[in-house]
């Protein structure tokens, strides 16, 4: 477009009307020699310079902003798992990629992130989403600037659960007629694998069918959950044991088997070993559970009188912390015959007042009962430990 005016100095105007950028340019152009701008040099020496009072053609250039779009790419991640989001900003009529400039994208209104485009006109960055696993809206903004107008653009970010993981670390021996503890740990993988979760419920179950028992217990900070099963009652054996996490808005369930040796409840009375030569207990250790050599075979913390064979006949109750007392030598009863696997008392002393001989139930063991044994002192009762009670 064409102005005319009048004028006599130098003249540059801009301004910006309606997102548009004019700029007035002149020439430089002069008064008469009488001109009252001392730095002037008089047009007489200026050749094709205007005089006071001329008109001379002035053009104003309009530069328009341009204007922007924003495409912004879906999205999928877990709860509370950093997730990659992008969107790219492009010249709205000739798709031209824009770089180099700085695009906010906010997931849901609330996680965002800033980034600057590259040579692509993508902007990438990560957020971390907070929501249940659900669809949300995912946005991207441009501000826009003195040469590009500005933009938005939306998708959808969509939240998943979060990977959990369940392990047993409870009982893997029990007796029916006693206690079992079922436990197990409960873990995420954020911000690290084996992260702890803490005030979820997990399920135990021991057994299958009409005969399963089940408890529950809450997770501590520490991620493990413990319960008890009051009065074991499943069929003697390998009993499988199954801990539970249901799930929830957050985060996806877990599951984990692991199997259960249950033994039959004791008899009246019950063999007794050191608590030195059960290793701790230990499982695979050779034991020496009744026979005349009974106080030379084994190896106690307190002791123990020559005249203890091995048998038990009057435990208080076969639960650990208890006592037992019995009778010496083979007056004590011991049964005729033995099944292949029984439950030992371990005992770290064993005393004898008078006729009786005591002593405390430290540990009960499982021993697989080896060829030999005899109700007389003189037939060794022997064999391994198989298992651990308590």
């Amino acid at each position: 477009m064409v102005f005319h005016t009048t004028f006599d100095t130098h003249l540059l105007v801009a301004s910006n009307l309606d997102n548009r950028q004019l700029v007035l340019m002149v020439p430089i152009l002069l008064g008469n020699a009488h001109s009252s701008h001392k730095s002037v040099t008089p047009a007489a020496k200026i050749p094709g310079a205007l005089t006071t009072g001329a008109t001379a053609p002035v053009t104003v250039q309009a530069v328009a902003r341009q204007a922007t779009s924003l495409t912004v790419a879906a999205a999928t991640g877990d709860f509370a798992d950093a997730t990659t989001v992008s969107a790219v900003l492009t010249v709205s009529s000739t798709s031209t990629p824009i770089p180099g400039k700085s695009v906010t994208l906010t997931l849901n209104g609330v996680e965002s992130c800033t980034a600057t485009t590259d040579a692509t006109g993508k902007a990438s960055c990560a957020v971390t989403p907070g929501e249940p696993a659900g669809s949300y809206p995912l946005a991207a903004s441009f501000a826009g600037d003195s040469a590009y107008e500005a933009s938005t653009g939306s998708s959808t970010f969509v939240v998943t659960l979060e990977e959990t993981a369940l392990s047993y670390t409870g009982d893997v021996s029990a007796v029916n007629g006693l206690p079992a503890t079922l436990s197990g740990v409960l873990t995420t993988d954020d911000p690290a694998a084996g992260t702890p979760m803490a005030g979820r419920t997990v399920t135990f179950t021991l057994g299958s069918g009409a005969t399963a028992q089940s408890c529950s217990g809450t997770t501590n900070a520490s991620g493990s959950a413990s319960c008890s099963i009051a009065s074991v009652a499943q069929t003697p054996g390998a009993v499988g044991v199954a801990g539970r996490f249901a799930g929830d808005t957050f985060y996806e369930a877990a599951s984990v088997s692991a199997s259960v040796n249950v033994f039959p409840p004791p008899a009246t009375g019950a063999f007794v070993i050191g608590d030195r030569s059960a290793g701790s207990p230990t499982v695979g250790n050779a034991v020496y559970f009744w026979g005349s050599q009974w106080a030379k075979k084994n190896s106690l913390s307190g002791g123990a009188p020559s005249e203890m064979k091995g048998f038990a006949d009057s435990p208080t109750s076969v639960t650990c912390g208890s006592r037992w007392e019995t009778r010496p030598g083979n007056s004590s009863a011991p049964p005729s015959t033995l099944p292949g696997r029984i439950n030992v008392i371990v005992s770290a002393n064993v005393q004898k007042n008078g006729s009786t001989i005591s002593g405390t139930i430290e540990h009960i063991v499982v021993v697989e009962v080896a060829p030999g044994y005899g109700p007389d002192p003189g037939h060794a009762g022997t064999g391994t430990i198989v298992g651990i009670v308590c």
